[in-house]
């Protein structure tokens, strides 16, 4: 109960301040981003207000596990904080506000996670490059998740975790494995990133997601991801695949043009929707902030596959240890 109010509270302030910060930083931090003409030691200052809370909370945390051998590793811990506006055809005021706090403590030998955040269900059911869908149209998220992960084992190819949270009202456990492999000189790689879960209340569930890139040219890439995910409590299982375009521009901004379709594998493999979308990620003021313009169009069943415009405004924050 103190965790939920706890997090409750957290959410409350950040909507609160949604409006002001999202006005200050994303519309008026572009325009005023020339040198000299804008305070620069008022966003330092707030980066390494925040930076410093968050690492200092670590070490708390980390000097609770701490025996009598000296550790020279200071705890970490990272924060990603991302608001915004989404409007679409039949409406105007989505405001998603998302954020992700991770902790790791050397005293743990680094194996195991703290992680409190209200993105993870989403996290786990869409594409690694989907950030609109399927899962993102609720007008206000109060599926706050806290989680402990355990990892056994991580290297470039071998990813292996356990992890035993409390979101959605229950309590869940998941294995997550990830394996990646290059293939032919780093020019085309593979991965693919099975999990199993189990929620009090809500049954077994599975996920699989296959992810295969190609290099093009010197610094772009084209990915192609498929996943399914299926729970007891779903009435269907589901399936996703992307096929995506990236490619940097200079060293402070990026796009990404994709196309994606979902649907149902059972009973029937039919098609839900199908999206296109263009997003562009841009340094603003500072390297750990950064903002994105996504204009994308959906084709969804339920209004017979007719278009519906929309256009995702983020400007996204990143805190702690590294940005």
């Amino acid at each position: 109960m103190f965790l939920k109010r706890f997090l409750t509270f957290i959410s409350l302030i950040f909507k609160w301040l949604h409006i002001l910060a999202f006005t200050i930083l994303f519309w008026a931090g572009p325009a005023f981003c020339v040198q000299n003409q804008i305070n620069d030691e008022w966003f330092d200052e707030l980066e390494k207000t925040i930076s410093e809370s968050l690492l200092s909370t670590a070490s708390w945390m980390d000097s609770a596990f701490q025996d009598d051998e000296t550790i020279d590793e200071s705890a970490k811990a990272w924060g990603k904080i991302t608001i915004g506006w989404q409007p679409r055809t039949g409406n105007w005021g989505y405001f998603p506000v998302k954020f992700r706090i991770k902790v790791r403590l050397p005293s743990l030998q680094n194996r195991i996670d703290l992680i409190i955040s209200d993105t993870e269900e989403e996290d786990f059911q869409r594409l690694p490059l989907d950030k609109t869908h399927p899962i993102d149209e609720k007008e206000s998220s109060e599926d706050y998740h806290l989680a402990i992960r355990f990892i056994h084992s991580s290297s470039q190819e071998h990813y292996l975790s356990t992890r035993i949270g409390l979101g959605d009202g229950t309590v869940y456990s998941r294995m997550s494995y990830r394996w990646r492999k290059p293939l032919i000189d780093d020019f085309w790689s593979i991965q693919i990133s099975p999990a199993v879960e189990y929620y009090i209340g809500q049954g077994f569930g599975h996920r699989v997601v296959f992810d295969s890139a190609w290099g093009v040219g010197r610094r772009a890439e084209i990915r192609w991801s498929y996943g399914l995910i299926d729970r007891q409590s779903f009435d269907n299982g589901e399936w996703r695949q992307g096929l995506y375009y990236l490619r940097p521009i200079g060293d402070d901004a990026a796009i990404v043009q994709g196309f994606q379709a979902s649907g149902d594998y059972e009973p029937d493999y039919r098609e839900n929707n199908y999206n296109i979308f263009f997003r562009w990620r841009q340094v603003s003021i500072r390297k750990w902030l950064y903002y994105e313009i996504e204009p994308f169009v959906d084709f969804p069943r339920e209004r017979d596959f007719r278009r519906e415009y929309g256009i995702a405004f983020r400007l996204q924050g990143l805190f702690g240890a590294r940005h």
